[in-house]
């Protein structure tokens, strides 16, 4: 295996490149990671994590994405990066648009700005059913399972307001 280390903002060579690695401290960083990536749309994501923050950046793993422990065992090191190259040439090339109505995004927009389900209703002039209604749909459609695990699928994706 050939390696190189180039800063993510020199690399010149992205089209010779097989998978990029790097490190991250927390969740900002990695979010701002992605985005950077995204304009390299067919290379994988190796990024190492430190243990403490590992529960928190593994929510971001994907088929591009492999988040693993800093002091991961060489074989499992192996594996991950298997998978990834691997996966790189089964991969869709995008992923499917999700299609958000306006009250959808407005509760998404609402969320990340940290209010709770009744101080949505009462912003939106809704019921509270109603906004359970709005966040089971958007669990549904992200394929996300927690208010959480939304937030981090709406940040990555520029809905933050």
């Amino acid at each position: 295996m050939i390696s190189e280390a180039h800063p993510v903002s020199r690399a010149t060579r992205a089209e010779d490149c097989h998978i990029l690695i790097s490190r991250t401290e927390d969740l900002p960083s990695l979010l701002t990671l992605k985005r950077v990536m995204l304009s390299y749309k067919d290379i994988p994501l190796l990024v190492f994590s430190p243990v403490t923050q590992f529960s928190v950046l593994r929510m971001m793993d994907s088929t591009t994405c492999k988040i693993v422990e800093e002091d991961i065992d060489i074989q499992s090191l192996g594996d991950a990066i298997r998978t990834l190259i691997t996966a790189k040439t089964n991969q869709c090339r995008e992923e499917p648009p999700c299609c958000l109505t306006l009250r959808e995004r407005q509760v998404v927009a609402l969320i990340l700005s940290g209010e709770e389900n009744k101080e949505i209703a009462a912003k939106m002039g809704i019921k509270l059913s109603t906004v359970y209604a709005h966040k089971k749909n958007l669990f549904l459609k992200t394929g996300m399972h927690t208010t959480s695990q939304l937030v981090v699928w709406a940040l990555l994706r520029e809905l933050a307001p």
